[in-house]
Protein backbone atom coordinates (compact mmCIF):
# COMPACT_ATOMS: atom_id res chain seq x y z
CA UNK A 1 0.00 0.00 0.00
CA UNK A 2 1.61 3.70 -0.83
CA UNK A 3 1.62 6.08 2.15
CA UNK A 4 -1.17 8.56 2.10
CA UNK A 5 -0.65 12.08 1.74
CA UNK A 6 -2.88 15.42 1.52
CA UNK A 7 -1.42 18.17 -0.45
CA UNK A 8 -3.83 21.41 -0.23
CA UNK A 9 -3.48 24.54 -2.36
CA UNK A 10 -4.54 27.98 -1.74
CA UNK A 11 -4.66 30.14 -4.49
CA UNK A 12 -5.91 33.66 -3.35
CA UNK A 13 -8.72 34.78 -5.51
CA UNK A 14 -9.48 32.00 -7.58
CA UNK A 15 -12.80 32.95 -9.21
CA UNK A 16 -15.77 30.21 -9.44
CA UNK A 17 -15.10 30.12 -13.07
CA UNK A 18 -11.71 30.75 -13.70
CA UNK A 19 -10.99 26.94 -14.95
CA UNK A 20 -13.95 26.85 -17.13
CA UNK A 21 -13.11 29.98 -19.51
CA UNK A 22 -9.20 29.70 -19.53
CA UNK A 23 -7.50 27.02 -21.34
CA UNK A 24 -6.76 24.66 -18.27
CA UNK A 25 -7.33 21.30 -19.64
CA UNK A 26 -5.69 19.15 -17.62
CA UNK A 27 -7.50 20.95 -14.20
CA UNK A 28 -10.65 20.60 -16.29
CA UNK A 29 -10.29 17.35 -16.77
CA UNK A 30 -9.51 16.29 -13.22
CA UNK A 31 -12.79 18.46 -12.21
CA UNK A 32 -14.31 15.33 -13.58
CA UNK A 33 -13.23 12.98 -10.82
CA UNK A 34 -13.62 15.21 -8.12
CA UNK A 35 -15.99 17.22 -5.70
CA UNK A 36 -16.38 20.24 -6.83
CA UNK A 37 -18.36 23.78 -5.54
CA UNK A 38 -19.13 27.03 -5.73
CA UNK A 39 -17.44 28.42 -2.30
CA UNK A 40 -19.21 31.34 -0.61
CA UNK A 41 -16.50 33.53 1.79
CA UNK A 42 -17.63 35.02 5.01
CA UNK A 43 -17.73 38.17 5.76
CA UNK A 44 -15.11 40.28 4.83
CA UNK A 45 -11.40 40.11 3.34
CA UNK A 46 -9.97 37.21 6.08
CA UNK A 47 -11.97 34.29 5.86
CA UNK A 48 -9.73 32.07 7.42
CA UNK A 49 -10.72 31.22 10.28
CA UNK A 50 -13.67 29.42 7.95
CA UNK A 51 -11.87 27.03 6.17
CA UNK A 52 -9.12 26.94 9.13
CA UNK A 53 -11.31 26.13 11.71
CA UNK A 54 -14.91 26.19 10.52
CA UNK A 55 -15.90 28.90 12.27
CA UNK A 56 -17.85 32.57 11.68
CA UNK A 57 -16.07 35.85 12.08
CA UNK A 58 -17.34 36.68 15.19
CA UNK A 59 -15.37 33.86 16.75
CA UNK A 60 -12.42 34.32 14.98
CA UNK A 61 -12.11 37.84 14.37
CA UNK A 62 -12.35 37.45 10.97
CA UNK A 63 -13.12 40.44 8.22
CA UNK A 64 -10.53 42.78 8.26
CA UNK A 65 -6.93 43.03 8.19
CA UNK A 66 -6.75 46.35 10.96
CA UNK A 67 -8.81 46.83 14.22
CA UNK A 68 -8.70 50.21 16.19
CA UNK A 69 -6.38 49.82 18.86
CA UNK A 70 -4.37 51.99 19.96
CA UNK A 71 -2.93 50.67 23.27
CA UNK A 72 -1.78 47.68 21.48
CA UNK A 73 -0.77 49.26 17.88
CA UNK A 74 2.61 48.25 16.07
CA UNK A 75 2.35 51.89 14.96
CA UNK A 76 2.52 53.49 18.10
CA UNK A 77 6.20 54.67 17.64
CA UNK A 78 5.68 56.54 14.86
CA UNK A 79 3.49 58.84 16.30
CA UNK A 80 6.13 61.08 17.65
CA UNK A 81 7.31 61.54 13.98
CA UNK A 82 4.37 61.19 11.96
CA UNK A 83 4.28 65.07 10.88
CA UNK A 84 7.90 64.83 9.95
CA UNK A 85 6.45 62.16 7.97
CA UNK A 86 3.75 64.35 6.49
CA UNK A 87 6.54 67.03 5.13
CA UNK A 88 8.27 64.41 2.92
CA UNK A 89 7.53 64.53 -0.75
CA UNK A 90 4.96 62.34 -2.22
CA UNK A 91 7.05 60.71 -4.33
CA UNK A 92 9.36 59.72 -1.46
CA UNK A 93 7.17 58.75 0.78
CA UNK A 94 6.56 55.02 -0.30
CA UNK A 95 10.28 54.73 1.35
CA UNK A 96 9.07 56.35 4.61
CA UNK A 97 6.35 53.07 4.65
CA UNK A 98 9.24 50.73 3.37
CA UNK A 99 11.16 52.08 6.45
CA UNK A 100 8.02 51.85 9.09
CA UNK A 101 7.78 48.21 7.57
CA UNK A 102 11.40 47.35 8.26
CA UNK A 103 11.62 48.24 11.73
CA UNK A 104 8.01 46.63 12.80
CA UNK A 105 9.33 43.55 10.99
CA UNK A 106 12.77 43.81 13.15
CA UNK A 107 11.26 44.98 16.43
CA UNK A 108 7.98 42.62 16.48
CA UNK A 109 8.43 38.83 18.30
CA UNK A 110 4.90 37.66 17.28
CA UNK A 111 4.84 36.17 13.69
CA UNK A 112 1.44 37.74 12.70
CA UNK A 113 2.77 41.67 13.64
CA UNK A 114 6.21 40.77 11.70
CA UNK A 115 5.03 40.14 8.79
CA UNK A 116 1.82 41.86 8.77
CA UNK A 117 2.54 45.14 10.23
CA UNK A 118 3.11 47.13 6.90
CA UNK A 119 1.40 50.75 7.07
CA UNK A 120 -0.23 50.58 3.55
CA UNK A 121 -1.46 53.89 2.84
CA UNK A 122 -2.86 55.07 5.71
CA UNK A 123 -2.01 58.36 6.46
CA UNK A 124 1.07 59.38 8.90
CA UNK A 125 -1.26 60.91 11.49
CA UNK A 126 -3.59 57.89 11.80
CA UNK A 127 -1.36 54.44 11.96
CA UNK A 128 -1.02 54.68 16.00
CA UNK A 129 -4.54 53.81 15.81
CA UNK A 130 -4.27 50.60 13.90
CA UNK A 131 -3.15 47.01 14.67
CA UNK A 132 -2.90 44.10 12.60
CA UNK A 133 -6.04 41.93 13.79
CA UNK A 134 -4.24 38.43 14.65
CA UNK A 135 -0.68 38.21 15.90
CA UNK A 136 0.02 34.98 14.54
CA UNK A 137 0.19 33.17 10.98
CA UNK A 138 -2.66 30.66 9.86
CA UNK A 139 -0.39 27.93 10.59
CA UNK A 140 0.92 28.92 14.36
CA UNK A 141 -0.68 26.95 17.52
CA UNK A 142 -3.70 28.42 19.16
CA UNK A 143 -3.99 31.20 16.20
CA UNK A 144 -8.18 31.20 17.30
CA UNK A 145 -9.93 30.24 20.82
CA UNK A 146 -10.69 26.57 18.80
CA UNK A 147 -8.40 24.50 17.00
CA UNK A 148 -7.48 25.09 13.47
CA UNK A 149 -6.28 21.96 10.73
CA UNK A 150 -2.78 22.78 12.08
CA UNK A 151 -3.79 22.58 15.58
CA UNK A 152 -5.52 18.91 14.14
CA UNK A 153 -2.36 18.14 12.94
CA UNK A 154 0.23 18.42 15.79
CA UNK A 155 -2.34 16.87 18.10
CA UNK A 156 -2.51 13.59 16.40
CA UNK A 157 1.24 14.12 15.93
CA UNK A 158 0.95 13.79 11.74
CA UNK A 159 4.49 15.55 10.38
CA UNK A 160 3.00 18.69 8.21
CA UNK A 161 4.23 21.73 6.30
CA UNK A 162 3.11 25.37 5.17
CA UNK A 163 4.50 26.42 2.04
CA UNK A 164 3.46 29.70 1.31
CA UNK A 165 2.79 33.47 2.04
CA UNK A 166 4.11 35.42 4.05
CA UNK A 167 7.17 33.24 4.85
CA UNK A 168 7.53 32.33 1.15
CA UNK A 169 6.39 34.95 -1.17
CA UNK A 170 7.63 32.59 -4.81
CA UNK A 171 4.57 31.66 -7.59
CA UNK A 172 3.46 28.50 -7.57
CA UNK A 173 5.20 27.02 -10.69
CA UNK A 174 8.45 27.24 -7.70
CA UNK A 175 6.17 26.59 -4.91
CA UNK A 176 5.01 23.00 -6.26
CA UNK A 177 8.68 21.53 -6.54
CA UNK A 178 9.13 22.51 -2.82
CA UNK A 179 5.54 20.72 -1.69
CA UNK A 180 7.15 17.65 -3.33
CA UNK A 181 10.23 17.91 -1.67
CA UNK A 182 8.54 18.83 1.85
CA UNK A 183 6.31 15.16 0.96
CA UNK A 184 9.82 13.22 0.00
CA UNK A 185 10.73 14.41 3.05
CA UNK A 186 8.44 12.67 4.95
CA UNK A 187 5.47 15.23 5.74
CA UNK A 188 2.31 13.95 5.11
CA UNK A 189 0.38 16.71 5.19
CA UNK A 190 1.16 19.87 3.03
CA UNK A 191 -0.58 23.41 2.53
CA UNK A 192 0.59 25.45 0.30
CA UNK A 193 -0.46 29.14 -0.33
CA UNK A 194 -0.43 31.49 -3.47
CA UNK A 195 -0.99 34.70 -3.90
CA UNK A 196 -0.11 36.06 -8.21
CA UNK A 197 -3.85 35.56 -8.99
CA UNK A 198 -5.07 37.82 -6.43
CA UNK A 199 -1.91 40.77 -7.62
CA UNK A 200 -2.49 40.19 -11.46
CA UNK A 201 -7.15 40.58 -10.69
CA UNK A 202 -5.95 43.51 -8.61
CA UNK A 203 -3.96 45.07 -11.56
CA UNK A 204 -5.48 44.01 -14.92
CA UNK A 205 -8.84 42.83 -13.34
CA UNK A 206 -10.40 39.23 -13.27
CA UNK A 207 -11.46 39.40 -16.87
CA UNK A 208 -8.13 40.17 -18.61
CA UNK A 209 -6.09 38.35 -20.73
CA UNK A 210 -3.62 38.31 -17.99
CA UNK A 211 -5.45 36.18 -15.82
CA UNK A 212 -6.16 33.73 -18.37
CA UNK A 213 -1.96 33.35 -19.16
CA UNK A 214 -1.67 33.06 -15.82
CA UNK A 215 -4.77 30.38 -15.03
CA UNK A 216 -2.88 28.15 -18.24
CA UNK A 217 0.44 28.41 -16.40
CA UNK A 218 -1.55 27.34 -13.04
CA UNK A 219 -2.81 24.35 -14.89
CA UNK A 220 0.62 23.31 -16.08
CA UNK A 221 2.04 23.26 -12.86
CA UNK A 222 -1.10 21.38 -11.17
CA UNK A 223 -0.14 18.68 -13.26
CA UNK A 224 3.33 18.93 -13.16
CA UNK A 225 2.20 18.10 -9.13
CA UNK A 226 0.47 15.49 -9.87
CA UNK A 227 2.42 13.54 -12.40
CA UNK A 228 4.63 13.69 -9.14
CA UNK A 229 1.92 12.78 -6.65
CA UNK A 230 1.18 9.69 -8.84
CA UNK A 231 4.57 7.76 -8.44
CA UNK A 232 4.55 6.76 -5.17
CA UNK A 233 1.18 7.92 -3.13
CA UNK A 234 -2.27 7.70 -2.49
CA UNK A 235 -3.31 11.05 -1.62
CA UNK A 236 -6.19 13.92 -1.47
CA UNK A 237 -5.69 16.59 -3.27
CA UNK A 238 -7.87 20.38 -2.39
CA UNK A 239 -7.60 23.11 -4.64
CA UNK A 240 -9.59 26.28 -3.45
CA UNK A 241 -9.37 30.20 -3.52
CA UNK A 242 -10.05 32.41 -0.35
CA UNK A 243 -12.49 34.32 -2.48
CA UNK A 244 -13.26 35.56 -6.08
CA UNK A 245 -12.54 38.77 -7.99
CA UNK A 246 -15.16 41.22 -9.09
CA UNK A 247 -14.84 43.87 -11.73
CA UNK A 248 -14.66 47.34 -10.53
CA UNK A 249 -17.02 49.60 -12.25
CA UNK A 250 -17.24 52.79 -9.98
CA UNK A 251 -15.13 54.92 -7.63
CA UNK A 252 -16.95 56.66 -4.64
CA UNK A 253 -14.71 59.26 -3.18
CA UNK A 254 -16.05 59.09 0.53
CA UNK A 255 -12.21 61.19 1.60
CA UNK A 256 -14.11 64.28 0.30
CA UNK A 257 -17.36 63.99 1.45
CA UNK A 258 -15.71 63.47 5.03
CA UNK A 259 -13.47 66.87 4.21
CA UNK A 260 -16.95 68.99 4.51
CA UNK A 261 -18.02 67.57 7.41
CA UNK A 262 -18.24 69.61 10.75
CA UNK A 263 -17.17 67.34 12.55
CA UNK A 264 -13.46 66.63 12.72
CA UNK A 265 -11.33 63.27 12.50
CA UNK A 266 -9.25 62.85 15.30
CA UNK A 267 -11.20 65.01 17.88
CA UNK A 268 -14.95 63.75 16.79
CA UNK A 269 -14.34 60.57 15.32
CA UNK A 270 -11.94 58.19 13.77
CA UNK A 271 -12.17 56.50 10.47
CA UNK A 272 -10.68 53.38 8.36
CA UNK A 273 -11.32 53.57 4.79
CA UNK A 274 -10.69 50.00 3.42
CA UNK A 275 -11.52 49.40 -0.27
CA UNK A 276 -15.21 47.89 0.05
CA UNK A 277 -15.65 49.38 3.76
CA UNK A 278 -15.97 52.66 5.23
CA UNK A 279 -15.53 52.13 9.13
CA UNK A 280 -15.76 54.77 11.95
CA UNK A 281 -15.26 55.38 16.00
CA UNK A 282 -17.04 57.99 17.78
CA UNK A 283 -16.49 60.36 20.74
CA UNK A 284 -19.39 62.24 20.79
CA UNK A 285 -23.20 61.19 19.34
CA UNK A 286 -23.13 64.73 17.11
CA UNK A 287 -20.39 63.40 15.15
CA UNK A 288 -22.08 59.75 14.88
CA UNK A 289 -25.32 61.62 13.35
CA UNK A 290 -23.61 63.58 10.72
CA UNK A 291 -21.42 60.71 9.54
CA UNK A 292 -24.56 58.55 9.78
CA UNK A 293 -26.79 61.01 7.37
CA UNK A 294 -23.53 61.30 5.03
CA UNK A 295 -23.44 57.75 4.56
CA UNK A 296 -26.92 57.44 3.89
CA UNK A 297 -27.27 60.43 1.49
CA UNK A 298 -24.24 58.23 -0.85
CA UNK A 299 -24.71 56.15 -3.52
CA UNK A 300 -22.83 53.03 -3.46
CA UNK A 301 -23.11 51.00 -0.77
CA UNK A 302 -25.31 50.43 2.45
CA UNK A 303 -24.73 50.63 6.41
CA UNK A 304 -24.67 47.12 7.44
CA UNK A 305 -27.41 46.95 10.20
CA UNK A 306 -28.39 44.44 12.69
CA UNK A 307 -30.24 42.12 10.10
CA UNK A 308 -27.03 41.89 8.14
CA UNK A 309 -24.88 41.44 11.48
CA UNK A 310 -26.72 38.66 12.36
CA UNK A 311 -26.84 36.82 8.68
CA UNK A 312 -23.42 37.01 8.19
CA UNK A 313 -22.11 36.22 12.34
CA UNK A 314 -20.65 39.42 12.85
CA UNK A 315 -22.32 40.44 15.96
CA UNK A 316 -18.45 40.85 17.75
CA UNK A 317 -17.82 41.43 21.20
CA UNK A 318 -16.18 44.34 20.66
CA UNK A 319 -16.21 47.57 18.28
CA UNK A 320 -12.80 47.03 17.22
CA UNK A 321 -13.74 46.84 13.76
CA UNK A 322 -16.16 50.15 14.07
CA UNK A 323 -19.16 51.68 15.23
CA UNK A 324 -20.54 52.21 12.09
CA UNK A 325 -19.47 49.87 8.55
CA UNK A 326 -20.58 50.97 5.58
CA UNK A 327 -20.23 48.37 2.70
CA UNK A 328 -19.87 48.76 -0.70
CA UNK A 329 -22.18 47.44 -3.27
CA UNK A 330 -20.99 45.18 -6.62
CA UNK A 331 -18.22 46.22 -7.94
CA UNK A 332 -17.94 49.57 -6.19
CA UNK A 333 -14.97 50.68 -4.39
CA UNK A 334 -13.88 53.76 -2.09
CA UNK A 335 -11.58 55.50 -3.39
CA UNK A 336 -9.00 57.22 -1.98
CA UNK A 337 -8.87 54.12 0.34
CA UNK A 338 -5.97 53.13 3.02
CA UNK A 339 -4.73 50.55 0.59
CA UNK A 340 -4.85 51.57 -2.34
CA UNK A 341 -4.35 55.60 -1.93
CA UNK A 342 -5.62 57.02 -5.02
CA UNK A 343 -4.51 54.58 -7.14
CA UNK A 344 -7.45 52.90 -9.32
CA UNK A 345 -7.45 48.94 -9.78
CA UNK A 346 -9.77 47.52 -12.19
CA UNK A 347 -10.63 44.13 -9.20
CA UNK A 348 -11.43 43.77 -6.03
CA UNK A 349 -13.20 41.45 -3.74
CA UNK A 350 -15.38 41.67 -0.35
CA UNK A 351 -18.70 42.32 -1.38
CA UNK A 352 -21.69 40.57 -0.03
CA UNK A 353 -22.35 37.35 -1.11
CA UNK A 354 -25.12 38.24 -3.64
CA UNK A 355 -22.20 39.29 -5.83
CA UNK A 356 -21.37 35.78 -7.49
CA UNK A 357 -17.91 36.62 -8.67
CA UNK A 358 -16.82 37.30 -5.29
CA UNK A 359 -16.89 33.86 -5.08
CA UNK A 360 -14.22 31.04 -4.98
CA UNK A 361 -13.33 27.48 -6.69
CA UNK A 362 -13.33 24.55 -4.94
CA UNK A 363 -12.22 21.00 -5.49
CA UNK A 364 -11.34 18.02 -3.86
CA UNK A 365 -9.52 14.92 -5.28
CA UNK A 366 -9.13 11.54 -4.14
CA UNK A 367 -6.70 9.53 -5.80
CA UNK A 368 -8.41 6.11 -4.81
CA UNK A 369 -12.38 7.31 -5.36
CA UNK A 370 -11.77 9.34 -8.30
CA UNK A 371 -15.52 10.24 -7.83
CA UNK A 372 -17.17 13.11 -9.31
CA UNK A 373 -19.50 15.33 -6.79
CA UNK A 374 -20.91 18.37 -7.32
CA UNK A 375 -21.75 20.54 -3.93
CA UNK A 376 -22.95 23.67 -6.14
CA UNK A 377 -23.08 27.09 -3.92
CA UNK A 378 -21.23 25.60 -0.65
CA UNK A 379 -20.12 27.83 2.68
CA UNK A 380 -16.36 28.28 3.02
CA UNK A 381 -17.17 27.39 6.67
CA UNK A 382 -18.06 23.73 4.95
CA UNK A 383 -14.57 22.71 3.59
CA UNK A 384 -13.04 22.81 7.03
CA UNK A 385 -14.91 19.48 7.76
CA UNK A 386 -13.80 18.12 4.42
CA UNK A 387 -10.11 18.71 5.13
CA UNK A 388 -10.37 17.34 8.79
CA UNK A 389 -11.76 14.16 7.22
CA UNK A 390 -8.28 13.70 4.59
CA UNK A 391 -6.26 13.95 8.12
CA UNK A 392 -8.18 11.84 9.88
Amino acid sequence: MNKKITVIILLDALRWDYFDRSKSIFTSNLKNKSTTAELVPTFGFEPDGAFLSGVYPEKSNGGMHYWYSPDTSVFKWTKKYSNLFKKFPTSSQKYIRFFIRLINFLKESEKGKKYFSFPSKIPFEYLELFDPVHDKLMFEKDLFDCPTIFDICRNKKINWDFIGYPTYRGTLDKGIYKIINSINKGNSFVFGFFGELDRIGHKFGPDSIEINNLISHIDNSIQILFNELEKKYDFDFILFGDHGMVQVNKELDIQSNLNKLICNPGKDYNYFLDSTFARFWFNNDDAKTEIYNLLESLDGGSIINQPIKDYYSINYPHNKFGDIIYWMNDGNIILPNFFQGSQSIEGMHGYPDNVRDNNSFFMHYNSVSKTKNTLGKTSMIDIFEIIKNTIN
